[in-house]
């Protein structure tokens, strides 16, 4: 392939340049040129572009190959200048090349032209590669220079070759009272031989060798020098210098311990931190494998922990986490590591284990531990926590393959429930690749339409009629087919889709509640539950009502559904964005009420228009009492705050009777209906009255 050539050529006449274009097409280049004859369309090609190489008529009648070469030397820039002529003599050759010409060649030898430009190419390359070298090496000698730092350069030896004005200030040397002598004359004899050995072993092998020395000033004083001695290797990586770096800290010497302590352990709990954990555990490594034995590593996560940070405030949640940090010391042996790895983020090394039960012991320890009390600012707290493990060598030999298997482990143990713990297994990496798998599917989903609704109905048990919908989402994958909820629901919240994707459920549930009513079931309404990521959107309130407007659906025919936790985040931003959404003529639903914060504060201070009462206190009322004592309780309390209440999950006539007599207005659940398309809806509704409902009421109070 050709390669491109940017050349400007200075010539008068338009056939000898295209002989010299001519000439460098055959030698292998694609010519991009520029021809000029005479100095303002010089400097004016100069400064408009970048060139390779500049050729030059010697004479034309208004210019000249000296005045040209002038113009470039005015310029500034390093480009080599090659004369082309017909009629130049050695006498002016020689002047040209005095003058800073890189070549001449003549018209009729037009056969050394590719040769002479590949040439100068060549040395232009190597004269940039040497400029840019020593520009480099000025800043490198300026800085080093001015740098408040000590800086000596040894060869292999210890003979000092190079020492800065940081150096002589630092050590009362001077240049000349160090150049050509060892570095041996810094000794001060408080290091024994055992200290500069380990020093010259690890230096002579090519690793960076970092501690404090204690060294001799000129005048006999003694400084404290924290020093770095960094290998410097040719290139076969043999070590043929040594590069000393160092700051004088005789002042901080008092203070050093101290720095060094807060540099490896967390200032709120005291516990080693990352860096020390990660260091403790490749020292522990080959411990282990030298001992026999395993090593296990510990992730522990307060589960729901940011709740009691943004309900109680930081200040309360710093003190819970030294109470953690306290409780994770006491369930732990006097040589394990517990470190805190960040936020609510905890690691333990255990060491000298012998078996894995052993490990299982410590785990339910540590559990049982954490799940006790907290008294904390005059707030009795109770947290739990999720747990993985992972161990050496079965699970990986290397400290970031455990550390992140342990994280794998974690996780599985959270989708199992509070207070859980799961050791690492294989598998996991292939769920884990399930699920990333699962979350690229995702984010085509909804431009594929690979979403839809389903929609379970809401009875009145007094009349007896549907008075509204749950609107629930579904996912179709072409592959997998329905994929459940419960594992793409948290996917869409920890990806953020989760946001346009409800933002499309919002839409599509008001446009089929709106269809019913166009088809003569005006009374019917819409529930749609909004997650948390949803709700703390600021633009939340606008979003209902741009669908609302689009869509035509009067507001009081829609229900949003939201979790107590979901509203208890952030309590305050929860009361505003509410009352936008109240103001507008939306309700406002709390869903599985009861298994969240279950504060009561929050009814009062919220404009809650219903409660839905889990399906979990639902399942057992008809043989447990004390599930029915929490619904008649909650349908009670209710009541008295002016709220209707939903049943959910009601799936036999004996629930259906006792939630009757409990007064309970609505009830949803697989005992009426299941979850269904909307051309089954449809038919639901058309049919109720006449041919359904009277079933389900017949024996009923």
């Amino acid at each position: 392939m050709p390669k491109t050539l940017r050349i400007l050529c200075v010539e008068d006449s338009e056939d000898d340049a295209e002989l010299l274009l001519r000439e460098l097409r055959k030698g292998g280049f694609a010519p991009e040129h520029c021809r000029v004859d005479n100095e303002a369309d010089m400097r004016e090609a100069l400064t408009g572009s970048s060139w390779d190489i500049v050729v030059s008529d010697y004479s034309m009648p208004n210019f000249d190959g000296i005045s040209a070469l002038n113009v470039l030397k005015r310029h500034g820039t390093d480009i080599p200048f090659i004369i082309v002529s017909a009629n130049i003599g050695e006498e002016i050759a020689v002047m040209a090349m005095k003058a800073g010409a890189h070549d001449y060649i003549m018209k009729d030898k037009l056969a050394r032209l590719v040769p002479a430009i590949e040439r100068e190419l060549k040395e232009a390359n190597i004269r940039h590669q040497h400029q840019n070298s020593e520009n480099e090496m000025r800043k490198l000698t300026g800085a080093i220079e001015q740098t408040t730092d000590s800086v000596m350069i040894c060869n292999a030896h210890g003979i000092i070759e190079y020492v800065n004005s940081g150096f002589v200030r630092m050590t009362g040397y001077s240049k000349d009272d160090a150049l050509g002598n060892n570095s041996r004359l810094l000794r001060s004899g408080r290091h024994d031989d055992s200290f500069y050995g380990v020093m010259w072993d690890t230096i002579s092998l090519g690793d960076v060798f970092q501690d404090v020395f204690i060294n001799k000033r000129k005048d006999g004083s003694l400084y404290y020098e924290e020093k770095s001695i960094t290998p410097l290797k040719n290139e076969r990586g043999v070590v043929e210098h040594f590069i000393s770096t160092g700051k004088d800290i005789t002042e901080q010497m008092q203070t050093r311990e101290r720095l060094h302590h807060l540099s490896q352990h967390d200032l709120l709990t005291g516990l080693p931190n990352r860096m020390l954990f990660n260091d403790r555990l490749e020292q522990a490594i080959p411990r282990t494998r030298r001992n026999g034995g395993i090593l296990a590593v510990l992730l522990v996560d307060m589960d729901r922990f940011k709740n009691i940070n943004e309900t109680l405030g930081f200040d309360c949640g710093d003190h819970m986490l030294q109470a953690v940090g306290g409780r994770l010391l006491s369930s732990t042996r006097d040589g394990d590591t517990v470190a805190r790895l960040g936020d609510d983020e905890f690691a333990i090394i255990l060491e000298d284990v012998q078996q894995t039960e052993d490990i299982a012991k410590v785990i339910e320890k540590i559990i049982g531990s954490l799940s006790q009390a907290y008294y904390i600012d005059d707030h009795e707290l109770f947290i739990t926590s999720s747990i993985g493990v992972s161990i050496y060598p079965g699970d990986g030999e290397q400290p970031e393959t455990l550390v992140q298997n342990a994280d794998v482990a974690i996780h599985h143990a959270k989708e199992s429930g509070s207070n859980n713990y799961r050791f690492y297994e294989s598998k996991m990496n292939s769920q884990s690749l399930y699920r990333l798998n699962l979350e690229s599917s995702l984010r085509k989903a909804l431009e594929r339409e690979e979403f839809f609704l389903l929609y379970q109905p809401q009875i009145d048990l007094v009349t007896h009629q549907i008075i509204g919908f749950e609107a629930l989402l579904r996912w179709a994958h072409p592959e997998l087919g329905i994929v459940s909820p419960v594992e793409f629901i948290p996917l869409l919240e920890e990806t953020g889709m989760i946001e346009q994707v409800g933002r499309w459920v919002l839409r599509k549930a008001c446009q089929t509640c709106m269809l019913w009513h166009k088809q003569g079931f005006g009374d019917v309404s819409m529930a749609v539950n909004l997650s948390p990521v949803q709700f703390e959107d600021e633009h939340i309130a606008s979003v209902v009502k741009n669908i609302l407007d689009e869509t035509g659906l009067p507001s009081n025919y829609l229900e949003l559904e939201l979790t107590e936790s979901t509203i208890m985040r952030n309590a305050a931003e929860a009361a505003t964005t509410l009352s936008q959404l109240s103001n507008m003529g939306v309700a406002i639903a709390i869903d599985d009420f009861g298994t969240g914060y279950s504060s009561l504060s929050y009814l009062q201070k919220f404009p809650i228009n219903t409660l839905k009462i889990d399906r979990s206190f639902v399942s057992e009322i008809a043989t447990n009492d004390g599930d029915v004592n929490i619904v008649s309780a909650i349908i009670s309390m209710a009541h008295s705050l002016g709220l209707t209440v939903v049943a959910e999950g009601v799936e036999d006539a004996d629930q259906l009777m006792l939630l009757q007599s409990k007064q309970c207005e609505y009830v949803q659940g697989f005992f009426f209906s299941k979850p269904i398309g909307i051309k089954d809806a449809d038919e639901l509704l058309k049919n109720w009255t006449k041919n359904i409902s009277p079933k389900y009421f017949a024996h009923s109070g």
